[in-house]
């Protein structure tokens, strides 16, 4: 299962400028009025028409030129506030379909922990929501940051569960019934024989490694969830911190990055460990 494929590098200012900017000049008021004033000059150029196209052209670029200032530099807020809405609509999706692919194949394994922790991460991403927009409004820089960080955090959650997955889909086909019993048979095998023979000592060493084997991808998927109970401690963290944002008066982001960055450390030992 591949990872979530949010790119959060769309929340920068440099990404959130040339979407205005993008988005404005390929507006049909700023695109034709434009392109329209290169053709008319370019057809009395040509053709040296009558000056009355000189004037027209130079009229529907001023106004071209105009509307895509006045929405530029009056308007970007806007236009800024319609691209986060967007893209958060984007990542919203992008995130359900990750938790429900996810939630299923848990569910079909009965593995309740984990399917637990999507429904859990779920509410707890939309409780933040909740608390950063009774503090903020949809569309300021501070808003924007903050659910950036939290929704960093929340990536990193599903990034495990799928984790998760792929752990246990690496182990899906070892019957770990099947090698106690074969243990157990060998044992009375061996006593009744005072010992075992060179094959069935062979067969020991391979049920014990596919054992171990299982033991190991056990270990990861628990230090994944524990990871994930850490990760959603954070947005606990991040909701109290962002509620008292205004109240208290002060900046709250250096202590959500300085959180955040804590979160990533964890996130890359476990990679080392268990990725």
């Amino acid at each position: 299962m591949a990872h979530t494929t949010i790119d959060l590098s769309k929340m920068t200012p440099d990404a959130v400028k040339s979407d205005v900017l993008n988005t404005l000049m390929y507006n049909p008021l700023t695109f034709f009025p434009m392109l329209g004033a290169v053709g008319l000059v370019f057809f009395w150029w040509l053709f040296q028409a009558s000056w009355i196209f000189t004037v027209l052209g130079a009229m529907a670029f001023l106004f071209g030129a105009a509307y895509f200032c006045v929405n530029f530099f009056m308007r970007f807020d806007v236009y800024r506030n319609k691209y986060f809405s967007k893209l958060r609509e984007e990542n919203e999706r992008e995130a359900r379909r990750a938790l429900r692919d996810i939630e299923d194949f848990l569910g079909e394994r009965d593995f309740t922990q984990g399917a637990d922790q999507v429904s859990k991460l779920e509410n707890k991403m939309a409780g933040f929501e909740k608390v950063l927009n009774r503090r903020f409004q949809v569309g300021e820089m501070a808003h924007a940051r903050y659910h950036k960080v939290a929704e960093q955090v929340f990536i990193t959650a599903i990034d495990n569960l799928q984790n998760i997955v792929v752990q246990l889909e690496a182990v899906d086909n070892i019957d770990v019934d099947y090698i106690q019993r074969r243990y157990e048979e060998l044992e009375v095998i061996a006593e009744e024989n005072d010992g075992l023979s060179d094959s069935q000592m062979k067969e020991g060493a391979t049920l014990t490694e596919r054992f171990e084997l299982v033991e190991k991808h056990e270990s990861a998927v628990e230090g994944l969830l524990a990871l994930n109970e850490q990760a959603m401690t954070e947005l606990d963290k991040f909701s109290s911190t962002v509620s008292t944002a205004k109240t208290e008066g002060r900046d709250v982001e250096a202590e959500l990055q300085a959180r955040m960055a804590s979160l990533v450390k964890l996130s890359e030992e476990a990679t080392k460990n268990w990725g």
